[in-house]
């Protein structure tokens, strides 16, 4: 997936990783980043938005994140 970002007018290409690797990723960022959204969190790590959504789901169920 491309991402276009109108603030740096450069297009960032957005990794797919598995879920578990991008729930690690995730908790580390939003330490980082508290109060960050799903398109920050995908941006910032560089990951597909798809698999971001998956994670911060499991994170939620397992209690790690609201």
């Amino acid at each position: 997936m491309v991402l276009m970002v109108r603030k740096s007018e450069k297009a960032i290409k957005l990794k797919k990783i598995p879920v578990g690797e991008a729930k690690h990723k995730i908790l580390k960022y939003l330490k980082e980043h508290p109060g960050s959204w799903t398109s920050d969190i995908a941006v910032g790590l560089g990951i597909d938005v798809d698999v971001v959504i998956t994670a911060l789901e499991e994170l939620r169920r397992e209690g790690k994140v609201k």
